[in-house]
């Protein structure tokens, strides 16, 4: 992740370096921007299936809630995007983002014996990201691009949801659980954008997301290492 972290930098510090041989002029956009997000966690201590514990829906709790499994979600957001030239710009956005892992439940501690169980947790984590981003734009008619940058994130709510049956018989759950407060990560994409008439125009990304923090990093004696990381697919407004 500090190698991500230092390319991304000198990737941005490039980018503000050729645009003071470029044009000044000044140039804004504003954006409204949302779309799909896939969710999950990557790193040593992330599992793809678990066991429930609890003794009524009241308490249930999967014992690891951190999952490569997908979290399906959306995002949705505002952005500001400074066009230095008609390849380089800055942006800056405000999202909101859902984050989180689904992870399998193949059997239920009851804390005395262990029962066959079928279904799924989800943990859901639903953040406020604040992405700074370099934007390169590429070919004759500068339609695609390519941008990179970081970004805090600050959580909104937590919680893990379960639809399971144990021993045939379906429940649902919500109970709490925690989640990093503040996050801090990288970020990469590629698009497309097509200009209409005036400044405006329209844009679909791919973007991927990678958080440096893992929520397991305090555990005492062994931490657990584990981290967001999400794929947004979102279509945005320039204007």
């Amino acid at each position: 992740m500090r190698k991500t972290l230092t390319l991304i930098v000198l990737f941005l510090l490039g980018i503000v370096f050729h645009m003071k041989a470029q044009s000044q002029t000044k140039r804004w956009n504003y954006a409204i921007k949302g779309g799909y997000t896939a969710a999950n966690m990557i790193g040593e201590n992330v599992a793809g299936s678990t066991f429930l514990n609890g003794n009524t829906p009241d308490d249930f709790y999967a014992n690891h809630p951190a999952s490569s499994g997908i979290r399906h979600g959306f995002n949705i957001g505002l952005g500001v995007v400074r066009n230095f030239t008609d390849a380089y710009a800055l942006r800056l956005e405000a999202n909101y983002s859902q984050k989180g892992s689904r992870t399998a439940l193949e059997s239920y501690w009851n804390g005395e014996e262990s029962l066959p169980a079928a279904g799924n947790a989800i943990w859901k984590q639903n953040y406020v990201s604040i992405p700074l981003m370099g934007q390169v734009s590429l070919g004759r008619w500068k339609t695609f691009f390519i941008s990179a940058g970081m970004f805090t994130g600050f959580l909104i709510n937590a919680e893990e949801t379960g639809d399971i049956k144990l021993s045939g018989t379906p429940y649902s759950y919500t109970n709490d659980r925690g989640a990093n407060e503040f996050e801090v990560g990288a970020l990469a994409g590629i698009g497309y954008q097509r200009r209409l008439l005036g400044k405006r125009k329209i844009q679909v990304e791919l973007r991927g997301n990678w958080s440096s923090i893992s929520y397991g990093r305090n555990l005492d004696p062994n931490p657990d290492r584990y981290y967001n990381q999400s794929v947004d697919l979102t279509f945005g407004y320039l204007f």
